[in-house]
């Protein structure tokens, strides 16, 4: 909508900066998603759900590119998908293999475990998407791909989730001793428990983790 009155109004459409989306405009929605987290039920099933999360979320990523690649070799008589290569297939499908199945389901009454799978799948593939989307954008800007990259590629992504849960756990941890000395004034936890997930997200953030795995994994520490 705001689009289209740019566009009506001669005016040219100003673009969002990554960096603006990273930092402003994702923290909330991962608060949300963290703070509403059924912790037991997703800590009963976390093997379930790391299979749905990840695996699936990887898989989903791979077929999308892959059919996509497909579709722009068999000829279609444009000239921009015959020139479409593998890498730019790829980032398209890092981009759509995050599904918020959670969502649609949100409001049916169902069993506690298939709703906990579906939204710990949720949360899951939004990290595996950020993570390798970024990893496909950085073999699209070297122009080059080896199979050095490749395993250091494989090496970053784990790192990447490894290490937010580490700094989620971090600052969980910091946390849950903070608030240990606030019982007698109960009107600054919010702001505590608020900063150390923001802190959290933004730690991650600076060293190249997933900023969306260690708050939303703060929450269950």
């Amino acid at each position: 909508m705001f689009g289209g009155l740019f566009m009506a109004g001669g005016q040219e459409v100003p673009q969002i900066l990554h960096k603006l989306f990273f930092l402003c405009l994702l923290p909330p929605i991962v608060l949300d998603a963290g703070y509403f987290l059924p912790i037991e039920p997703l800590l009963e099933n976390l093997g379930r759900v790391l299979l749905f999360g990840f695996v699936g979320s990887i898989w989903n990523a791979l077929f999308v590119g892959g059919i996509l690649y497909g579709v722009c070799k068999i000829g279609t008589g444009s000239t921009v998908l015959t020139n479409t290569g593998l890498l730019q297939c790829l980032l398209f499908g890092s981009i759509t293999s995050a599904v918020d199945s959670a969502a649609v389901f949100e409001k049916i009454q169902m069993k506690e475990i298939l709703h906990i799978l579906l939204f710990g799948e949720s949360i899951l593939s939004d990290a595996v998407a950020v993570v390798l989307y970024r990893l496909y954008q950085e073999f699209y800007v070297t122009a080059s791909v080896t199979f050095l990259k490749i395993f250091l590629g494989v090496i970053a992504f784990s790192l990447a989730g490894l290490g937010g849960i580490l700094v989620g756990s971090c600052y969980g941890i910091l946390t849950a001793y903070t608030t240990r000395f606030t019982s007698n004034t109960g009107i600054v936890e919010p702001l505590v428990v608020f900063s150390y997930w923001n802190m959290a997200y933004l730690s991650a953030e600076m060293f190249n983790l997933s900023g969306i795995i260690a708050p939303r994994w703060h929450w269950c520490v």
